[in-house]
């Protein structure tokens, strides 16, 4: 089988048809639930922070429903970023 054969949507198709035959319609979604808690909290403290990084970075103009594509509103994301990646016991 050549590179390009296994990484096509046909070999997706029987990968997953495979995986339900042997272990049940379940067995895609085996491990998802670990996955889960590891990646929720994270993703929750990242927004938390990235509402927080706003209103102290744009307290005159925070609005939540603001245009989040502009670069100095980037900004947050980066702060909030930052502010994950400098606590070890995330």
């Amino acid at each position: 089988m050549s590179r390009s054969d296994r990484y096509s949507l046909r070999a997706v198709g029987e990968y997953i048809k495979q995986t339900v035959v042997e272990r049940g319609i379940r067995g895609p979604w085996r491990g998802n639930s670990a996955t889960l808690l590891r990646v929720a909290p994270y993703a929750a403290i990242n927004f938390a922070s990235h509402e927080q990084w706003k209103r102290v970075l744009y307290p005159a103009d925070y609005d939540a429903d603001d245009d989040h594509s502009r670069p100095d509103k980037q900004l947050t994301q980066f702060f909030a970023a930052c502010s994950m990646i400098s606590d070890p016991h995330l």
